[in-house]
């Protein structure tokens, strides 16, 4: 777990500078071929032929040719990077050079009226603990310390080193051209320690520490970081300049800046051009190269790429291809964008925070465009209003957190509230306003990104409060089985349509009393200890069986699985609170996983897992990760107490035959086996516990799991198609089908 690194005047001494030319293969980028994979070139060759299958034939060209363009130097030559001075000398207005006073006579109108309106909401919204905190991190962020993904601080230096991990302390190459950039991350480790404080998240501390204390060093930090960036970041050169993502988050906390220096009077002639500047050549950038996210990404990529076009060219129309971009960020917000998500409100990345983020563009083009009186279809709006009642039906009502389920790099668009990264009411809260005008939550600091975007009238909207069921999303292949607002069942079944990051099928969150007991255990770190990706993106992390060690599908390379698990839902009863669903990803072993989840009275949780196998001999593992490292054996070695001795949840398990079956219990895992370990947050780990099933598979059999809050029931008997209890209090034999 990264730790803040001490402000140090020496820090950048003792940083390690790559040397664009330090690895072979650069000059090719002949590097990564087979990430996880295959050793013989027969074999290697077969899996490329899958992974282009899969993209399609029109993929398939678009990806190679793109891969030809960059590797051969092609793109180099077509987009050659630029220095400081010659994009100084780059004219960027068209028939009307914008000054300030045109400017502040022409702008376009944003969602704040005046920061006067920021000011008293935020008095009235946070308490005094809370403004204080965000005056403490803006403080930080002046010297170069910033907080990471919403909850670690990294040390970037005074001035800011643009291009340092500040966990491994390694330094990027600035002049390597951008489409070669990425080709160094073996040696410089996870570039997206890098690209977090070049989404300046640290500029929504400066905004909100200046509405709080009206200090103008706050503003004054923006410009001074604003151009110190320009000139450490020559056009096209450097991995900060590779994703069209991470330019097109810059551009939207830089439109939000430059407004709010407008308005407080802290923008002189020069910060005007400055900030147009950069924005034009983010503009120009991302439209250069958006066929790419158009072709072979698209996903949150586009439609944030997408995003930034369309609000460039609103709020900048005198810039030379501004109408240009306005008509192409919105017709690809109007009908490509729209195809990521599903019908029944789920998501094509499969993963709850990317979801998030993705909703998080379109608020800000919805919002804007509504501001600018020219809003887009109604068709956008029931996508959205869909999306608000799928993540609020996964919400634990008492903190706002979902499930940590799917990939999660950590990224939040505008981390301008108190609420913790993995509390989801901000975005649902606005979602809400957004599609049916109305509140769904007491007011509390979540209200505070509707004070950004509606300003004070927000808060005086009334709540009404919204249903709270359960409920089945086939499409997403997301079920939630809900006795109350905080014990609740997620269960993961459906086939995979779109892009995934991680072999999950019938993994199962539990949610007991407000608190996530069985969990997902996250993502931790894409690019560095290779190992624990695998095992986090991996079946071992989840809550669900492994088949001869094996994932449920083929991790080829990075963020690049293959053969894509098919699934299906078999039973989903919401009045007697059960599911049962099936995946096929073993079935190339000889072995089919069913799984099904039963209620019980008393918030008790069943959870039957079904193998039917061939004649052959299989190992097996089922796994529960346990949010609390507080647990113990309780009795025999096939039962677990977690948590406090006076409180206990008690987990105990059986089978129709238990044969070389053995119960592990692991509260601290290693690189090589991560059990014990997860991450909520991107570069973090926490410990836990690790609940492991290991035995061999001879025949079809049955292995059932029990969560109570106490021994109220205990196994009488477990078949492969039914399971007999014993009511602890009464006596009663109660009888399960499976």
């Amino acid at each position: 777990m990264p730790r803040s690194t001490a402000l140090d005047p020496d820090l950048l001494d003792h940083c390690h500078y790559v040397s664009p030319h330090a690895i072979p293969g650069i000059e090719t980028g002949l590097i990564n071929v087979g990430y996880f994979g295959a050793e013989d070139r027969v074999k290697t060759a077969l899996l490329y032929w899958e992974e282009l299958r899969d993209l399609g034939f029109h993929g398939s060209l678009y990806r190679l040719w793109y891969e030809l363009r960059n590797r051969s130097g092609l793109t180099q030559v077509l987009a050659p990077g630029t220095t400081t001075s010659e994009t100084d000398k780059m004219e960027i207005w068209g028939d009307q050079k914008v000054t300030l006073d045109f400017f502040s006579r022409n702008r376009k109108p944003f969602f704040l009226s005046s920061i006067k309106e920021l000011q008293s909401g935020l008095s009235d919204l946070l308490s005094e603990e809370q403004k204080l905190s965000v005056v403490r991190r803006a403080n930080l962020a002046i010297e170069g310390t910033i907080r990471c993904y919403s909850k670690w601080e990294g040390a970037y230096g005074n001035p800011v080193e643009w291009h340092l991990n500040p966990v491994s302390r390694v330094v990027w190459p600035k002049d390597v051209h951008y489409s070669k950039a990425l080709h160094l991350k073996q040696e410089c480790g996870e570039v997206k320690h890098v690209w977090e404080i070049n989404r300046l998240p640290h500029f929504f501390d400066f905004l909100r520490a200046y509405a709080i204390t009206s200090e103008v060093k706050y503003l004054d930090a923006i410009v001074v970081q604003t151009s110190h960036w320009y000139r450490a970041n020559p056009f096209r050169r450097g991995v900060n300049w590779s994703s069209g993502q991470e330019l097109a988050i810059r551009v939207f906390i830089w439109l939000l800046c430059l407004y709010t220096l407008i308005d407080s009077g802290r923008c002189s002639e020069e910060t005007l051009q400055l900030f147009c500047k950069v924005i034009y050549l983010h503009a120009l950038h991302i439209n250069k190269n958006i066929g790419f996210s158009r072709v072979s990404v698209h996903n949150n990529h586009l439609i944030a790429e997408a995003s930034a076009l369309y609000l460039v060219g609103c709020y900048m129309p005198w810039m030379k291809e501004a109408d240009e971009w306005k008509k192409t960020g919105r017709e690809i917000l109007t009908t490509e964008c729209p195809n990521q998500f599903y019908v029944d409100g789920g998501y094509c990345q499969n993963s709850h925070n990317y979801h998030r983020l993705a909703l998080s563009y379109y608020l800000w083009v919805l919002r804007a465009a509504e501001i600018l009186n020219e809003p887009f279809s109604y068709h956008l709006y029931d996508m959205m209003n869909s999306s608000a009642k799928y993540l609020y039906s996964s919400m634990n009502l008492e903190d706002g957190r979902l499930p940590n389920w799917g990939a999660n790099d950590g990224a939040l668009l505008a981390p301008w509230t108190g609420c913790d990264f993995s509390d989801f009411r901000p975005i649902v809260a606005s979602m809400f306003l957004l599609t049916q005008g109305r509140k769904i939550f007491e007011s509390g600091p979540w209200d505070e990104e509707l004070l950004w975007l509606w300003g004070s009238s927000a808060m005086m909207v009334s709540k009404t409060p919204e249903s709270r069921r359960s409920v089945s999303f086939l499409d997403a292949g997301i079920h939630i089985l809900r006795v109350d607002a905080q014990n609740f069942v997620s269960f993961r079944c459906g086939s995979f349509k779109d892009r995934f990051g991680q072999a999950d099928q019938l993994h199962t969150d539990i949610w007991m009393d407000g608190v996530n007991l069985a969990c997902d255990g996250g993502s931790y770190l894409y690019n560095e200890e290779r190992e624990r990706y695998r095992y986090f993106a991996g079946t071992r992390s989840h809550n669900t069986m492994t088949i001869d060690g094996q994932d449920q599908m083929l991790l080829w390379r990075q963020f690049k699985w293959l053969r894509m698990t098919k699934a299906k839902l078999i039973e989903f009863d919401a009045p007697s609170l059960c599911c049962f669903g099936e995946h096929y990803g073993y079935q190339r072993l000889g072995v089919l996983h069913r799984r099904k989840i039963m209620a019980l009275t008393g918030n008790c949780w069943v959870v039957a897992d079904i193998l039917e196998a061939d004649d052959r001999q299989h190992d097996f593992a089922l796994h529960w990760l346990i949010s609390t490292p507080d647990t113990r054996y309780f009795h025999d070695d096939r039962s677990i107490e977690i948590g406090a001795a006076d409180n206990p949840i008690h987990l105990s398990f059986g089978f129709s035959s238990g044969e070389n079956v053995a119960v592990e219990l692991i509260n601290k895992g290693t690189a090589q086996e991560p059990y014990g370990l997860v991450s909520r947050y991107f570069g973090c780990l926490a410990e836990c516990s690790s609940v492991r099933l290991r035995g061999s598979l001879y025949k079809d059999t049955a292995i059932i799991s029990m969560f109570q809050p106490a021994n109220r029931y205990t196994f009488s008997a477990v078949s492969n198609t039914k399971i007999k209890l014993i009511e602890e209090s009464t006596g009663k034999t109660i009888e399960l089908k499976i």
